[in-house]
């Protein structure tokens, strides 16, 4: 049996990256959040759809920002460690899009 290296995915890293980085730019142009967290009276009645799946990258909180970020990279790593690169990622996105339907009622 052959021992699953200990790298990081470059998929993972850039899931993580794009959710730091809208982080910083939510500190300096405070209005990004308000673009891109999901809420369900604009997707329904806006037809802004998009927040189906930016709100999984919308931290606007030091605290999700200092807290969250960290433990989804350690969820991140885990489940990578025990299954194929790609699953964290997709898992995920899969998860942002089914708890934005389930939210907004659609």
């Amino acid at each position: 049996m052959v021992a699953k290296s200990s790298h990081t995915s470059f998929n993972m890293v850039h899931v993580l990256s794009v959710m730091t980085l809208f982080f910083i730019v939510q500190i300096i142009a405070s209005d990004l959040a308000n673009q891109c967290t999901l809420i369900p009276e604009r997707v329904v009645e806006g037809n802004e759809w998009w927040r189906v799946l930016t709100h999984a990258f919308a931290i606007d909180s030091p605290w999700l920002a200092f807290i969250g970020l960290p433990i989804y990279y350690w969820l991140g790593k885990e489940t990578e460690h025990l299954t194929h690169d790609s699953v964290f990622p997709l898992g995920f996105l899969f998860g942002a899009i089914v708890t934005g339907h389930i939210v907004t009622g659609k």
